[in-house]
């Protein structure tokens, strides 16, 4: 199996953390790492498809919580219903840093490593096999390391697929994070 290919045995079931249902669902996650947590990437099948038929939405985030194969958090959920309604059939969650922290604020803590080769790597597949991108990783992203979220905006941009966000945050270019999110979600192009 390919570092994304679709897994096989679907099977269906509700998130713990909300009512989201999809087919199936798996991680990448290095809890013991000599520096930290840190989760590569989430990938949720939305619903069964045909083959060719896939719609990929990769969404790219600040930084991993709580979220899980096994369960959801409200951020993801919020992610795993966008991807539906815009009409995706699979949605790719991955970060601009893959340490796993609730709050994006204790990041700041010296030695702490971010991300890693292995960050870019998943980073760099996931955008191969994804239709089109979602920015979501709002202001503290950026107040972190700016060019950190430059490179990995160039990155995406590279593939000359399309690039969205959620809106912007005030008198920024900064793609707002979900948590400020209203539904009907709506597709912004972010230039």
């Amino acid at each position: 199996m390919s570092l994304l290919e679709s897994p096989r045995g679907h099977r269906s079931f509700l998130f713990k953390a909300s009512k989201v249902k999809v087919v199936a669902t798996r991680d990448c996650f290095a809890p013991h790492r000599r520096n930290g947590p840190h989760r590569y990437y989430l990938d949720y099948i939305l619903m069964p498809t045909i083959a060719g038929q896939e719609r990929v939405l990769m969404a790219c985030g600040c930084n991993p919580s709580t979220a899980t194969r096994f369960a959801s958090d409200k951020t993801v959920s919020k992610l795993v219903n966008v991807a539906r309604q815009w009409g995706f059939t699979r949605l790719l969650m991955a970060n601009v840093f893959s340490y796993c922290d609730k709050n994006p604020a204790t990041l700041r803590g010296p030695g702490l490593v971010l991300w890693d080769r292995h960050t870019d790597r998943f980073l760099k597949a996931m955008a191969a096999n994804a239709d089109a991108f979602l920015c979501c990783w709002g202001k503290p992203a950026v107040s972190l390391d700016k060019a950190r979220c430059q490179a990995v905006e160039t990155m995406l941009r590279a593939t000359g697929k399309p690039v969205f966000c959620l809106g912007y945050v005030k008198r920024t270019t900064i793609p707002k994070h979900p948590r400020c999110l209203k539904y009907p979600a709506v597709r912004v192009p972010w230039p």
